[in-house]
């Protein structure tokens, strides 16, 4: 089928539009109520989702109306007039690759206030990790007064090993929303993300034939040609999504991911393993980040990760008859066994559990310490990264879209 010549270039535009990739990945901005909007968005506050003539409108459970302001050129969803309070929220997309310059400046655009003063609902701050999986921080990985753990993931089924399947995380969660930490693999949530824009744009193309098709004249026998959008490859999809992961060594692929994987996903074999550890603070919203100004003044100093902690132990535990200097065991054979039952199960049941098992009466650092020489999650040859590096990742990329 011919192509549609909107979308000649659009695999060298997506591929030339070099962007950093920054770490604040999402704000929502709170509008106190009466604040009125800019220019020709103000109409919006008196139209009704429930209006035929308001098509720019669609209901919300917790809002009067929510609009999409891409048509307006603002990359950012309006939510108008919150039930209960009469608040508004702005919501901005793709916060990631924008600086902080621009989405101070596109929040001035539509709200007619101080973007400085503006509360924050919702921010989330983040850091990606190249070429540590997400199976590592599953077993080295907790979170402080965070009860509800969960883990996402799917079987892949392999002929060349026993077992029937093998589980692949995908995502993992500490606490629940608004409020939570996030830990997922950034290529896949990118590549899942690429799927869907080439079936909107698809869809997009066939509108617009089927729009054509009804506006010809009836006396024509000529059926306007089908035009399909013309898309770039994976490769160069996540190159662009991802500007600072070069695609450069077959090694850094994950094997065990990709190894039963459908023809979709075969590229991905030749590009890095990226995570990203995010905290989506939602709802309660730290001192010193509540307000716009606060935050671009103190997010760089701002540790989003300071309850993460990262479990670090020996591969070879100490024997039940080791002694110490003095001739004595060093472990009762009561704390002994309790102990080597934490090394045996602790990847079965991830460092998230076994803390919330050894914190269930607040004395989960006294027994970290008292066995550390038995947590089996070091010198085993898996790459990882200690808190203060994942810190440094997160001010490195903050720092350039505060810059920018």
């Amino acid at each position: 089928m011919p192509k549609a010549s909107a979308f000649r270039g659009l695999r060298s535009r997506c591929v030339s539009r070099v962007f950093g990739l920054w770490m604040i990945d999402k704000i929502e901005a709170m509008i106190e109520r009466g604040t009125y909007f800019r220019g020709e968005l103000n109409e919006l506050r008196r139209g009704s989702p429930w209006d035929a003539f308001s098509p720019m409108l669609r209901p919300s459970k917790f809002y009067k109306a929510v609009a999409d302001l891409r048509p307006f050129g603002f990359d950012a969803m309006l939510h108008i007039e919150q039930k209960r309070y009469g608040t508004h929220k702005v919501e901005f997309f793709e916060t990631g690759k924008k600086s902080m310059g621009e989405i101070q400046n596109t929040l001035e655009q539509i709200v007619d206030c101080d973007p400085a003063g503006c509360r924050l609902g919702r921010i989330d701050l983040a850091a990606d990790v190249r070429d540590v999986g997400l199976s590592w921080f599953r077993e080295h990985a907790y979170v402080q007064y965070k009860q509800f753990i969960c883990a996402h993931a799917k079987e892949v089924v392999e002929a060349e090993i026993t077992e029937m399947g093998k589980k692949v995380y995908q995502t993992l969660y500490f606490g629940k929303r608004p409020s939570c930490v996030r830990i997922y693999d950034k290529v896949a949530e990118r590549t899942a993300h690429y799927e869907l824009w080439k079936k909107r744009e698809l869809r997009k193309a066939r509108r617009e034939w089927l729009q054509q098709c009804a506006d010809r004249p009836r006396s024509s026998k000529e059926v306007p040609a089908l035009l399909l959008p013309e898309f770039p490859t994976l490769q160069e999809w996540l190159s662009v999504e991802l500007p600072e992961v070069k695609a450069d060594s077959p090694m850094n692929s994950q094997p065990d991911l990709l190894s039963g994987t459908s023809p979709p996903l075969q590229p991905l074999l030749h590009f890095p393993v990226v995570t990203r550890v995010e905290n989506q603070f939602g709802g309660r919203v730290p001192e010193g980040l509540q307000t716009m100004g606060e935050m671009r003044k103190n997010v760089l100093e701002f540790n989003p990760f300071a309850r993460m902690k990262l479990v670090r132990g020996t591969v070879v535990p100490p024997g039940c008859f080791d002694r110490d200097a003095s001739g004595e065991y060093r472990f009762r054979v009561k704390d002994w066994m309790a102990y080597m039952f934490v090394h045996q199960n602790w990847k079965a049941l991830s460092a998230a559990q076994m803390w919330s098992i050894l914190n269930r009466d607040r004395n989960g650092k006294l027994y970290l310490r008292q066995m550390a020489e038995f947590l089996p999650v070091e010198d085993d040859g898996s790459p990882g990264i200690s808190e203060p590096d994942l810190y440094d990742r997160y001010r490195s990329s903050i720092s350039r879209q505060l810059a920018a």
